[in-house]
C-alpha cells in the first residue's frame, strides 16, 4: 500500500510541472529533444510543443517507441545522436 501511494505521489507531482515558455526561451544552448512516439509519459504534442519553444533545438521522435526509447531501440536514438554531438 505504501509503495503504491509514494507511486501515485510521484505521478502526481510530474502530472503538474508546467514550465512556461519564458524558461525554454532562456535555453539557447543546443538541445537535442528525443521521445519515443508511444511515449505514455510525455504525449507527441508535448515534445514537439517543447522543440518549438527551444531556440536551438533538434527534433528526434523513435517511431513505435515508447518512453524507454533507449532501451526499446537503442540504435535509433544513437544513430539520432550522433550527428548532434558531431556539430
Amino acid at each position: 500500500e505504501r509503495l503504491m501511494e509514494f507511486g501515485n505521489q510521484i505521478a502526481e507531482f510530474y502530472n503538474s510541472i508546467s514550465i512556461s515558455e519564458e524558461v525554454f526561451k532562456k535555453i539557447t544552448c543546443p538541445v537535442l529533444v528525443l521521445a519515443g512516439e508511444n511515449d505514455q509519459n510525455a504525449k507527441l504534442s508535448t515534445v514537439i510543443s517543447a522543440h518549438q519553444m527551444l531556440p536551438n533545438a533538434q527534433l528526434g521522435i523513435i517511431p513505435n517507441a515508447g518512453h524507454g526509447v533507449f532501451i526499446e531501440n537503442f540504435e535509433a536514438v544513437w544513430f539520432s545522436m550522433v550527428p548532434f554531438l558531431k556539430n
